[in-house]
């Protein structure tokens, strides 16, 4: 099984957990979007890391530091380890800031003078 046959079912089984019922909002509590974003945070490390390692050195080395037997890398004063930290950071950083926009604030029935998430049909 090679990554390009999962990654369309992957999609589809996202869209189909992020279908919503008809009148009620779909939002994360606290805790679900703390633990959304620390997975997504790690799985966004990771991928940084093996990517940065891969252009680097290429995939012989296995050393966890990046800056360790570089072969590519420009003369400049930023390591392959300060980008894989500042790209980690910030990437954490970035969902910090956005988790509290995706908490809900009850999980009761949507009222008609709340906005809705929910896509309505149109007349066509």
């Amino acid at each position: 099984m090679q990554p390009r046959y999962l990654l369309p079912l992957i999609i589809l089984l996202a869209g189909v957990t992020l279908l919503q019922p008809r009148g009620r909002l779909m939002d994360l509590v606290r805790g679900q979007s703390v633990i959304v974003a620390t997975a997504l945070t790690g799985a966004n490390s990771v991928a940084l890391h093996y990517n940065i390692r891969r252009y680097v050195t290429g995939l012989n080395v296995t050393s966890w530091n990046l800056d360790s037997d570089v072969e590519w890398w420009w003369g400049i004063s930023f390591s392959p380890m300060a980008v894989w930290i500042v790209g980690t950071v910030s990437f954490a950083t970035a969902l910090a800031a956005l988790s509290p926009a995706i908490w809900s604030r009850d999980f009761g029935e949507v009222s008609a003078s709340e906005p809705s998430l929910v896509i309505t049909e149109r007349a066509v």
